[in-house]
């Protein structure tokens, strides 16, 4: 590879420059034409500078640990939509490889289960407690219809307030979840 001189470097800078669009677009067709040598590059460099890669990474995480958690959520609400339809595509094609991994999950490390469940009580032990007041001493009338979309049976108790363990709406299990995650981002 030839080395360039100040005065050549100046002249790239100049051009590149002048013709932002033209170069934008002479790289992308370049990259499009080119995207198999570039990926079979890619995976040899992290093949060979993998450990560096891994600490290099790590590092910057951990200088920029909010910057980097917001940048996440911002692109994961931004392609939402798109990651779910891609999720509902790869379940339904590997809907028995799951379910078989998952139960074996369940039988074999049932400790992992328990660790998950022990957390998640941890870190939410409002909700735990009035999940199970209700569970127990509020009971789904028979023959209930959801209260959000009266389509569905309701199987689902679902709290407004957890300081109000007893106010419940029954909801089907598909509206307890809309409204779950409606929850969870206007908490974050």
């Amino acid at each position: 590879m030839m080395k360039l001189t100040e005065e050549q470097k100046q002249k790239r800078r100049d051009y590149y420059k002048n013709n932002r669009e033209k170069c934008k677009e002479m790289h992308k067709n370049y990259y499009e034409n080119n995207k198999e040598k570039f990926s079979e590059y890619a995976k040899k460099y992290y093949q060979i500078r993998r450990e560096e890669i891994i600490i290099r990474t790590g590092d910057y995480y951990k200088k920029n640990k909010e910057s980097v958690s917001k940048k996440r959520k911002e692109f994961y609400w931004q392609n939402r939509i798109e990651n779910i339809l891609k999720q509902r595509k790869y379940y339904e094609n590997n809907k028995e490889k799951i379910l078989l991994k998952a139960s074996k999950l369940w039988i074999e490390k049932p400790e992992v289960i328990s660790a998950w469940k022990k957390k998640y009580r941890a870190k939410y032990p409002e909700k735990e407690k009035a999940r199970n007041l209700a569970k127990y001493h509020v009971e789904i009338p028979k023959g209930q219809m959801c209260e959000l979309c009266k389509l569905n049976k309701a199987t689902d108790r679902h709290h407004e307030d957890y300081s109000k363990p007893f106010d419940v709406k029954f909801l089907c299990h598909k509206c307890n979840n809309n409204l779950e995650r409606i929850e969870v981002k206007n908490d974050e």
